[in-house]
């Protein structure tokens, strides 16, 4: 019993490794060598696909990068501009009648208010991504792979702990925390001018 369970467990070595072979049965050689060599390839498309993974994961940070670079000036002086018009068009909608003017002034206020929700609102989708992909490197098999499978791995869930974002210049990052931010602050000042303009 104890060398029959030896010998299975050796057969069973031997289709996981390919190194110890029972010659006495040519269908277990061939058997562990075809085990080993699929699970060899297995093991390296996973490689090579977690490396492409990790390029193209690469390419988006760089052009988000980039994005960042060449629009942060812009998203700045847009969100100081829209700030300033709440404030205004706030004080002016207050001070006049209920009429046409008023409705088109209120349609002028929504449309810069949605503009920046809207930019906020892809910000904030931007880092919920650029998160997941933490997530869901963590969350994988990548424990029982191989040594170079989880250097890559590893790699990839520490860039992945920094999310991505697009800044707008000294506002911040752009996500909806800033956007109920600049609304608090545009009411702020909106108060702030009406006590001026009473008084």
């Amino acid at each position: 019993m104890v060398s029959k369970t030896k010998q299975l467990a050796s057969q069973q070595h031997g289709t996981v490794n390919g190194f110890q072979i029972n010659y006495d049965s040519p269908f277990v050689e061939n058997y562990s060598l075809n085990t080993s060599c699929s699970c060899l390839n297995h093991q390296m498309e996973m490689e090579r696909y977690l490396v492409e993974c990790i390029e193209y994961h690469q390419r988006l940070i760089g052009f988000s990068e980039k994005l960042n670079l060449l629009w942060q000036t812009a998203y700045f002086v847009q969100f100081l501009t829209a700030s300033l018009l709440i404030c205004f068009i706030g004080l002016t909608a207050i001070s006049m009648p209920v009429n046409g003017d008023f409705a088109k002034l209120m349609g002028y206020l929504i449309s810069v208010v949605f503009q920046l929700g809207l930019y906020c609102t892809l910000g904030s989708n931007l880092m919920m991504q650029s998160e997941a992909v933490f997530k869901a490197v963590y969350e994988s098999d990548w424990y029982n792979q191989s040594q170079r499978y989880k250097y890559c791995t590893r790699m990839m869930i520490m860039r992945g702990q920094r999310p991505v974002k697009i800044t707008a210049g000294r506002f911040g990052t752009l996500s909806l925390p800033l956007f109920a931010s600049m609304l608090r602050s545009s009411y702020s000042y909106l108060a702030l001018l009406r006590q001026m303009h009473e008084k």
